[in-house]
């Protein structure tokens, strides 16, 4: 029960995250969470000379690093 929660809460945002990935045209992220439940969240875009797309997301606990 807690994942599908958990699943729920944050859809909205990999989804729009995926669809702008895909348009290749911007790579703010700066209508993002920065955390989320106690976790410190950072989002990127890379882009490639092929303009294929790099999704880099990373989850880490709020004080490490």
């Amino acid at each position: 029960m807690r994942k599908a929660y958990l699943m729920e809460s944050i859809q909205p945002w990999i989804e729009k995250f995926i669809k702008q990935a895909q348009q290749q045209r911007s790579q703010s992220t700066k209508d993002y969470p920065t955390s989320y439940r106690n976790l410190r969240v950072k989002l990127s875009f890379g882009y490639g000379n092929l303009r294929l797309f790099l999704v880099c997301i990373s989850w880490r606990r709020s004080g490490s690093f």
